[in-house]
């Protein structure tokens, strides 16, 4: 048995409901809700009866909480901090994958003298600068957004890359170039400025959504 029209706007009205207004994921989890609402209907259920059934499954799942990987401020349906959680610890793996490749080329380099330590610091120090400025352009644009996703909920949430960035610039900037000698400063603007290319690009897919929220 299929829905009809009115049945699946109550579904899309007890999600809108709940708070939940992120277009990346709605539409899945109406399309769940609405099959699992079929499933119980084809067992000889009504809709209204299936539809309880349904919702206390979702209901924990709606309900709104935090998470200390995002920060304790930002109150959020569970789903949405649980999808934006898993993208978060795939950004980190990817950095660390991603350094683990780098630094080796980069320390040859160094050893080799192809480049001296402080050449190529101040080389990363001037490439996440513009880093951060690609960063700060998306996230104006993702304020100046009209509608809501979890990528842009993750890169405006306190995990923002571009203010790492910065602070371990301005770091730099207060103990001067005597901390360009050390292989260690190097590598953690490495790793920063690896998470923080994710991020953006990560970001970047919530314009995806509303490019095909405006063709629908």
């Amino acid at each position: 048995m299929t829905l009809n029209e009115i049945q699946v706007n109550q579904v899309k009205s007890y999600i809108r409901h709940a708070g939940f207004d992120y277009i990346d994921i709605a539409d899945e989890i109406t399309d769940h809700i609405c099959s699992q609402i079929e499933y119980h209907m084809h067992k000889g259920l009504s809709f209204d009866g299936a539809f309880v059934i349904v919702k206390q499954r979702w209901n924990p799942m709606m309900r709104k909480e935090t998470s200390y990987w995002l920060g304790v401020i930002w109150v959020r349906p569970r789903i949405v901090l649980s999808k934006s959680v898993q993208i978060l610890k795939s950004l980190y793996i990817k950095t660390i994958l991603v350094s683990l490749l780098i630094c080796p080329i980069l320390y040859f380099i160094v050893e080799n003298n192809i480049l001296s330590t402080s050449q190529l610091f101040d080389v990363i120090v001037i490439s996440n600068i513009f880093i951060f400025l690609l960063a700060f352009i998306t996230w104006v644009k993702l304020l100046c957004s009209r509608y809501h996703s979890v990528y842009r909920f993750l890169f405006i949430s306190g995990l923002n890359p571009w203010v790492s960035v910065i602070m371990f610039y301005m770091f730099y900037m207060f103990l001067g170039p005597e901390t360009s000698k050390g292989i260690l400063p190097w590598m953690w603007f490495i790793l920063y400025m690896i998470l923080a290319l994710f991020y953006i690009d990560t970001a970047w897919k919530h314009f995806k959504y509303g490019k095909q929220l405006k063709m629908a």
